[in-house]
């Protein structure tokens, strides 16, 4: 058996001293889940395009970088376009 990865399996100790270390720092909750988030939203593009690379895919690799690329520009031009009004 393999290590374990996940939150349950780490428990809430190795959470807690994250978040410990984090606002030692001086930064925010807000700032915090911010930087989760962006961590974590392109994990799934990632082992796509990896699962594409071992498998000889690689125009389906490049595809899904590009395509997420694109999308995620234009999402946020429309947030900084529906914030400016």
């Amino acid at each position: 058996m393999g290590p374990c990865f996940s939150y349950p399996c780490r428990g809430p100790d190795a959470h807690l001293r994250r978040n410990i270390v984090a606002t030692s720092l001086g930064l925010s909750d807000g700032v915090i889940g911010v930087t989760i988030i962006a961590a974590g939203t392109p994990l799934l593009e990632f082992a796509t395009s990896l699962a594409a690379v071992l498998k000889g895919r690689y125009g389906l690799s490049l595809g899904n970088i590009i395509g997420s690329d694109i999308f995620n520009v234009l999402r946020v031009w429309a947030h900084g376009h529906d914030l400016r009004g």
